[in-house]
């Protein structure tokens, strides 16, 4: 229920990641999980007292990957948390490859105390250390991959936010769960709802969604 250190939990990102989910239901090409409060004792690991049940539902063929993610607060408080889609993608040239769709977005800048920027080149690349969170960003981003040939694009419902993050050098050494030469084949692109952070009045259901599509060009420069 938390990006980073966006909330009150002492633990960055939460722990819904790390957390075992259930398997709710498998369809065809369709598979759903669910993670419930009662699963286990959050409050007493992590500080956590919310009831909520959370599901996510992958849907996947040749060219897409469409996620579903539902929470709804089964408890008689409010719940406030944030989220985020931690995905990472594998590229063949990092300071070759760009993302397009956040020029003249506003971003708070992780690497100087989330000083807030405006994005002021209509494509991001990667030549150093990145870490930003673009706030109300357009519907659709596209990683543009040039030596792979392939263009990805992002399309999302109620997830607001974008986080591009690349480690480079020194942080990918001291990283337990990527390579120290992995950051030149690697881009984080996530969405999110980070900030403002979500207000989910009891016995309501919060619902988000995220298509993403691969397309193969060979005239991609």
């Amino acid at each position: 229920p938390q990006f980073s250190d966006f909330g009150t939990l002492s633990t960055s990102h939460g722990f819904a990641r790390n957390s075992k989910w259930q398997l709710f239901e498998r369809e065809g090409d369709t598979v759903t999980l669910k993670l419930s409060s009662s699963d286990d004792n959050f409050a007493e690991k992590y500080g956590c007292s919310d009831r909520f049940v959370v599901s996510i539902k992958y849907t996947i063929n040749e060219t897409q990957l469409f996620t579903q993610l539902k929470v709804t607060n089964t408890g008689i408080d409010e719940m406030v948390y944030s989220t985020a889609l931690h995905t990472y993608f594998r590229v063949e040239d990092i300071t070759k490859t760009r993302v397009e769709g956040l020029y003249r977005v506003g971003y708070l800048d992780s690497l100087d105390n989330r000083e807030m920027r405006t994005e002021s080149n209509p494509h991001i690349s990667i030549h150093e250390e990145v870490d930003r969170i673009y706030l109300s960003t357009p519907p659709t981003v596209r990683i543009v991959d040039p030596i792979g040939k392939r263009v990805l694009s992002i399309e999302k419902f109620n997830l607001p936010d974008i986080v591009v993050w690349n480690p480079w050098i020194e942080k990918s050494k001291r990283m337990g769960d990527l390579c120290d030469d992995e950051y030149k084949e690697m881009i984080c692109v996530e969405t999110g709802c980070i900030k403002p952070a979500i207000h989910l009045l009891p016995g309501t259901m919060w619902k988000a969604e995220q298509i993403m599509s691969v397309a193969h060009n060979p005239s991609i420069v």
